[in-house]
């Protein structure tokens, strides 16, 4: 408890929740001193620059509201005099930044970054691959996190609660936001004392699941503002997976699209775009001649059951397909367009497309939104938006 490990200086906790926990390798535990290692935090002053909190006991100011100071991690285990290898966590599915300073500078801090790179170390959900994967039994396992920056809520005055189970295995999630799409069936439990309620859901493949937020239906979403300068995508990347072993790719996807379409994969030589040539056995780059044929051919194409993605206008779905571990992915997007008759294919990298422009963008850790018409469109990213896992 922040109690326990930081005394009366513990003033408030930012609560991280994950999917399964966090671990340095899979198995070893997060320590309360390492929130330097994993962390940073991001907070606004008055006129709205970036203050970027990266260490613990340095009091930072946040111009025009005050002072705040990082203690460290809580919720993980019980105090000791020190932490190293023999430390055991509880490896729940939250986490606790423990603060101290004024008020109104702690509800400043407007996002969590998790870099996973450079200076900072990635994480892992506990499963492996330990220490010394080289040595150890054929995966797969958890593959280490991605960069990624989470808004914060503030809840400062007004605590909140929050149950989430899922009964029947993962359910179909908004690929935008991922909150978990079912019916509400009605309410399962109430905690008389708090007034806490949990509602059971069904979602639309009918998997049951229990939450005490609301579900979202099964529209897809409407971004309304348009995004002037896309960024590059998260690919599908299995090469932290053992080479041949099998890794199934999973998630959901969306259109909310006038013309029909449907995404598929082709796999990469590397992470800028490049595929081989199936003619020549040579390496063909985004915006050199031939290459949207060698990476749509048979031998790039990825032609595994349920790799071939559709939606009604409106819809969600979920979907799974099977890939190798070692592999790349990108996904393109083929498109009917009935105004002009002319199908268009439009990939991940803008000079590989026939304007010569980006036609996906990156909406969040594994989350990927297509615009469809020639030229840009409304440049809204939300014809098709997809969300996936790999395991």
């Amino acid at each position: 408890m922040a109690g326990d490990l930081y005394g009366d200086q513990a003033q408030f906790r930012l609560r991280i929740y994950t999917s399964a926990g966090f671990s340095p390798d899979g198995i070893a535990s997060l320590l309360p001193t390492e929130f330097e290692r994993y962390f940073q935090l991001q907070a606004e002053d008055i006129t709205g620059r970036t203050v970027i909190l990266t260490q613990t006991g340095v009091d930072y100011e946040i111009p025009g509201f005050g002072l705040v100071q990082v203690l460290g991690l809580a919720d993980l285990a019980g105090v000791q005099d020190s932490y190293d290898l023999t430390y055991i966590e509880d490896h729940d599915n939250y986490y606790d930044i423990i603060l101290k300073g004024d008020e109104a500078a702690v509800r400043q801090i407007k996002r969590v970054a998790l870099p996973s790179e450079g200076d900072y170390s990635a994480v892992y959900n506990p499963g492996g691959p330990g220490n010394d994967p080289e040595n150890g039994p054929p995966g797969p396992f958890t593959v280490p996190s991605s960069p990624q920056v989470i808004e914060v809520t503030d809840t400062i005055g007004q605590p909140t609660k929050v149950s989430y189970v899922e009964v029947d295995g993962p359910v179909l999630r908004n690929p935008f936001s991922g909150t978990p799409i079912g019916q509400e069936v009605g309410l399962a439990v109430k905690d008389l004392a708090t007034g806490h309620e949990i509602y059971q859901y069904t979602d639309p493949d009918g998997n049951v699941f229990y939450a005490s937020f609301a579900a979202a239906d099964d529209q897809a979403t409407d971004l309304t503002t348009a995004i002037a300068d896309p960024t590059a995508i998260d690919l599908i990347d299995a090469r932290g997976f053992t080479a041949g072993s099998s890794v199934t790719v999973s998630g959901s996807y969306s259109r909310e699209a006038f013309f029909d379409g449907s995404m598929g994969f082709y796999r990469l030589l590397d992470d800028n775009g490049a595929v081989l040539d199936p003619l020549t056995g040579g390496v063909i780059n985004p915006g050199q001649v031939g290459y949207q044929e060698a990476a749509l051919a048979d031998s790039n194409r990825l032609q595994a059951t349920g790799s071939t993605l559709t939606a009604e206008d409106l819809e969600t779905r979920a979907f799974s397909l099977n890939i190798l571990g070692g592999e790349l992915y990108a996904p393109f997007l083929t498109v009917n367009d009935s105004l002009s008759g002319i199908n268009q294919t439009y990939f991940a990298f803008g000079s590989a497309n026939p304007d010569g422009i980006s036609h996906s963008t990156n909406l969040g850790p594994n989350v990927i939104g297509f615009e469809d018409f020639l030229g840009g469109g409304d440049l809204d990213f939300d014809d098709i938006i997809v969300r996936f896992t790999l395991t």
